[in-house]
């Protein structure tokens, strides 16, 4: 979703007539195309939408530790949305005051990390963010010995 919102920034920005920022750039890049347009292509020819999408996430992080404001709009905004989801869990009745966070790109990234408490800060009073950095196969597995 992250490569997602990237490159639909980038798409806005080129419709706006704005020059190529860092974001656009390094998308561009990765998928192997000559301009911005070209992206759309790119991303509707992936076989693995997951894995061929989600392998350029870096290219984000990196535009925005180069200074695009773009990029740094997108983390943001997926921080919110993952806030959102632990709304939804409140909304429903489920105890929100621990959140497990777990996940390669949200614990690898600080930017992404700091976006998602943020949000919840702001969204979810009370919560309390706990990073977990063991596979989540490790919690599923314990999961299930406190059930049986």
């Amino acid at each position: 979703g992250l490569v997602r919102e990237a490159a639909r920034a980038a798409w806005a920005a080129h419709d706006r007539g704005e020059a190529p920022d860092q974001l656009a750039l390094g998308l561009v890049e990765a998928f192997g195309v000559a301009e911005v347009p070209a992206l759309g292509a790119a991303l509707e020819s992936a076989s693995d939408v997951s894995a061929d999408w989600g392998r350029h996430a870096r290219v984000v992080f990196t535009a925005a530790d180069a200074g695009s404001l773009l990029a740094r709009e997108v983390i943001a905004e997926a921080g919110r949305s993952l806030a959102a989801l632990v709304v939804r869990l409140a909304e429903r009745g489920v105890p929100v005051d621990d959140v497990v966070v777990s996940g390669g790109t949200v614990l690898a990234q600080p930017l992404l990390y700091d976006a998602l408490t943020s949000a919840l800060a702001e969204q979810v009073p009370g919560a309390r963010p706990w990073p977990i950095q063991v596979p989540p196969v490790e919690g599923a597995v314990a999961l299930a010995r406190s059930i049986l």
